[in-house]
Formats: C-alpha cells, sequence, structure tokens
C-alpha cells in the first residue's frame, strides 16, 4: 500500500505540475490538469496489491507550483490520502523520505517523468496524459526508460 501511495503521489505531481496559465485566462484553458478528477473503473493494474477501488485527486495552483490532494481507497479496503505542492521543469526534486521526481511537459496536455524510490523500483517511468477534450486523464506506468513495456494505466474522469 505504501508503495501505491507514493506511486499516486508522485504522479500527481507530475501531472498536476505542467503548463503555466497566463493571467486572466480560466485555469482550465491553460492548463489542462488543473481541477478535480475520479478514477474510472476502466483502470488496469498488473499486481493485485496495487488496485485501487476508489480515488479522487484535485490540482490548484500554488504560486509557481501545483498543488496535488487525493483521497482513495484501496481495493484491499484501506484508504489512502495525502497533498504536497511541487514544480515540473525537467529538473531533479526531492519529494520527501528518500524519494526523488524528474518531470519534464512534452506539450500541454503531456507530462513525462521518473521517480526514483528505493522502495518502489516497480513505479518508476511513467506519463499523464489528458485527452483533447479535457474530460479524462491516463497516468501510465512502465516498466522502462523507453516507455514500451506498460505496467499499469490508471484512468480518470474529470469530475462535474
Amino acid at each position: 500500500m505504501r508503495n501505491r501511495l507514493l506511486i499516486l503521489v508522485v504522479f500527481s505531481l507530475v501531472v498536476g505540475s505542467g503548463a503555466t496559465q497566463k493571467k486572466g485566462a480560466s485555469s482550465s484553458s491553460q492548463d489542462p490538469f488543473l481541477g478535480a478528477w475520479t478514477l474510472s473503473h476502466k483502470s488496469r493494474f498488473v499486481a493485485k496489491e496495487d488496485r485501487l477501488a476508489s480515488m479522487t485527486r484535485s490540482y490548484q495552483r500554488d504560486g509557481d507550483k501545483v498543488k496535488v490532494t487525493w483521497h482513495g481507497t484501496m481495493a484491499n479496503g484501506k484508504t489512502v490520502s495525502g497533498s504536497y505542492s511541487a514544480k515540473c521543469d525537467g529538473t531533479p526534486e526531492d519529494i520527501g523520505g528518500n524519494k526523488q521526481i524528474t518531470c519534464q511537459n512534452l506539450g500541454r496536455r503531456r507530462v513525462d517523468g521518473e521517480i526514483v524510490d528505493p522502495a518502489d523500483p516497480d513505479h518508476r517511468y511513467f506519463t499523464g496524459q489528458v485527452a483533447a477534450d479535457g474530460q479524462t486523464m491516463n497516468i501510465i506506468w512502465y516498466k522502462d526508460a523507453d516507455r514500451k513495456q506498460v505496467r499499469d494505466v490508471l484512468m480518470f474522469n474529470r469530475a462535474k
């Protein structure tokens, strides 16, 4: 469970910290990751212990960072929750404990990243992407740096 929580936290950091918002523009029109998201039943998990029964996420501006907040329930009934604020500018960033994240925006709707967490080597490389219509977001975990071997796919719907 600790590993899944870290994964969710770190990916939220990557996804939520992407594009910058222009003054006077609405946040959703400038950064498609901002807002509230709920986990879709279409998500796919390789390992049973990684399965989530439900989750909500919120991404909000926090100065030059993005604040990510999440609440969820694992398939085994345990709850996970937390929050943090971070940047995503392509440089390594300490995210507490012995963990570090490096992420880079690859366009307005995509973020690729790497998490270094000695306690969870299975969830290291990821991609976060918001659909063109802004209503769905995928977080894809990979087994390899080339992002060819998919491990888990988290699918989220924009909360109404």
